[in-house]
């Protein structure tokens, strides 16, 4: 066990020790404690329940059925033989020989992949954890869920004596109270932030040894919030020779829960209700899970076979992008683009002899449920926040889908990639009516993109939508809009109130404009990079124009610092009072032209 004091302001970080009796651990934590203010306690080992072991079951709350748990639960004795599973006693073996992941997956009905919950799938900086129910295996750790569930935590859940996040709470408020908050941690998930990639074997103490110097220097860096004592310190130095490399992982579990406190902000809570009713989230990771669709990931065809379908040798190929999101890659003497299943999202044309022309954040989010930053959303059915429900996604239900691939053709000099997408379980959580929607986007000099929707329902809809296209410029501060004078805006920064557009549009404040019954042109001028940027629209009655300038693009997690100056976005559009409205069968296509010219 390793444990820091809050003192002053600055965390005193101690020397690890053994946690002694398990049953006794948590009263007397709380008796050790300087005063009466709160804890905050990180156990290695999964609270929370895989979402699709819980459907099987019928389990609608974790805590619920948690509660329902005492050291005899049949959900605890780990089967011996394949016969024993079920879904009232799903641990499994209690020994290995002969003892396969198939017997567990048959006996519950549900694939091995689909029993890691959100958080335990790998990411870019760690390979996936060890299924909560698999006990075999260097990972595994159904046997510590076992004993820290039984021994220490559901008698004291029962008694009131703890509160589990992010279950019970956001974390911020959690630390509010005088009380012992538990959280999830695993310590590799702090590995590359600490001490960089884990090249060695934390079990050798050499290797322990070889990362101390980085170790030290991490914390050095947090002086001001974060103080080691001596004895800490050369346990590090040391390699741990006491606990070996448990002593090891509980001080980087320690760092990690300090670093994720002191950089605590909302977007590192989870917001899926199902991980924060079901699964549960690990505390720091660096991007909250999502629920996944494991039916959707099942049935999407291979990296390999969108490519005997689609690919154009030399031109066109479907790779792995960001986050292992699915991404179509064109290269030909006119101009490169990429553009990701996930939400048919453009992320990049760069025409030949000319800078990149679309704007991406460094800092932006690569896995299904989030939006990618930068690039073209395609925001639909409704732009912003939707009226009638805070609740549902920013920008409508499609741009954090994965989308299917219709085709992608040559035509001369220009490749056109078509992707499409349409209603289902998810989107009907939030928006009632039946749509096929299809992105086609023309890749050459020209950038070209056609936005269809098809009305597949009985029942007319009405609909906004957006091709919220950021364009990469020199700086902020220094382009012009042309095209807008004299035109009618509303201004979302001031309550939506209607104005007239006087001149150029020139940025030195946010600025969030929705230009009204306007069909004509417009350009960037960019002094900077010394270019002309041409937006031309068809069916499209209104034009956003997007800045957050610093102050708003600081509330932007997924936004790198300083990158508000090195984007506008202008947008074909139709929103507000110029909502489409479509009859059953009805289609509609907004097209939006970009082209790029030097001066």
């Amino acid at each position: 066990m390793a444990k820091a004091v809050l003192n002053d302001g600055k965390y005193i970080a101690s020397a690890p020790e053994l946690v002694g009796n398990l049953t006794t651990f948590l009263r007397q934590t709380k008796d050790h404690c300087p005063d009466s203010g709160p804890i905050l306690i990180g156990f290695d080992f999964p609270i929370g329940l895989p979402n699709t072991y819980a459907t099987k079951r019928g389990v609608a709350n974790f805590l619920d059925f948690f509660e329902s748990l005492t050291p005899d639960s049949e959900f605890f004795k780990i089967c011996r033989h394949q016969h024993e599973i079920s879904l009232q006693r799903p641990f499994y073996p209690n020994s290995p020989g002969g003892r396969q992941q198939q017997h567990l997956t048959n006996a519950l009905g549900i694939e091995f992949t689909s029993l890691l919950r959100s958080c335990d799938q790998a990411t870019k900086h760690r390979p996936a954890a060890s299924a909560l129910f698999w006990n075999l295996g260097a990972k595994q750790v159904g046997k510590a869920a076992i004993v820290g569930w039984c021994d220490l935590l559901t008698v004291a859940y029962r008694d009131k004596e703890i509160k589990f996040w992010p279950f019970q709470g956001r974390l911020n408020s959690l630390l509010e109270q005088e009380a012992i908050t538990v959280a999830e941690t695993y310590p590799a998930e702090y590995y590359r932030n600490i001490f960089g990639e884990l090249n060695g074997s934390k079990t050798v103490q050499e290797f322990r040894v070889a990362v101390a110097p980085r170790i030290l220097d991490w914390a050095a860096k947090r002086s001001e919030y974060l103080s080691l004592t001596p004895a800490l310190k050369s346990e590090i130095e040391s390699g741990f020779t006491i606990g070996n490399d448990d002593a090891f992982d509980a001080v980087i579990g320690l760092f990690g829960m300090i670093d994720a406190i002191q950089n605590w902000d909302s977007h590192l809570e989870p917001e899926d209700p199902i991980i924060r009713n079901i699964e549960g989230c690990i505390l720091g990771q660096p991007t909250p899970p999502t629920l996944r669709n494991p039916a959707k990931i099942a049935g999407m065809p291979s990296i390999d076979e969108l490519n005997r379908r689609h690919a154009i040798s030399g031109v066109a190929q479907i790779l792995t992008g960001n986050g292992d999101l699915p991404k179509i890659q064109i290269t030909t003497p006119e101009a490169s683009a990429e553009i990701y299943l996930h939400g048919a999202h453009l992320t990049s044309w760069h025409p030949a002899g000319t800078e990149e022309g679309i704007f991406l954040s460094s800092k932006s989010s690569w896995q299904d449920g989030k939006a990618i930053r930068g690039g073209v959303p395609i925001c639909f059915p409704w732009f912003r926040a939707k009226a009638d429900d805070p609740k549902a996604p920013s920008h409508g239900v499609v741009r954090t889908k994965s989308w299917e691939i219709d085709s992608i053709a040559r035509n001369g000099s220009i490749v056109t990639a078509t992707l499409s997408t349409g209603s289902d379980e998810a989107t009907r959580i939030w928006w009632p009516h039946d749509f096929r929607i299809t992105h086609r986007l023309s890749i050459g000099r020209e950038l070209k993109m056609e936005l269809t929707v098809q009305n597949t329902g009985t029942s007319p809809f009405q609909f906004e939508e957006a091709l919220h296209t950021y364009h990469h410029i020199g700086s902020a501060a220094e382009v012009a809009v042309h095209g807008l004078d004299g035109v009618t805006y509303l201004d979302n920064r001031d309550s939506n109130r209607s104005k007239l557009q006087s001149g150029d549009i020139h940025f030195s404040v946010p600025t969030d404009n929705a230009y009204m019954d306007t069909i004509h042109p417009v350009e960037i001028v960019d002094p900077k990079l010394r270019r002309r940027i041409r937006i031309e629209k068809e069916d499209s009655r209104t034009t956003i124009v997007w800045n957050p300038w610093q102050q708003v693009a600081a509330t932007l997690a997924d936004l790198g610092s300083g990158e508000w100056h090195d984007f506008v976005c202008v947008e074909a559009s139709n929103i507000m009072d110029y909502a489409v409205s479509l009859a059953p069968g009805a289609e509609h296509t907004v097209t939006a032209t970009i082209h790029m010219s030097q001066e």
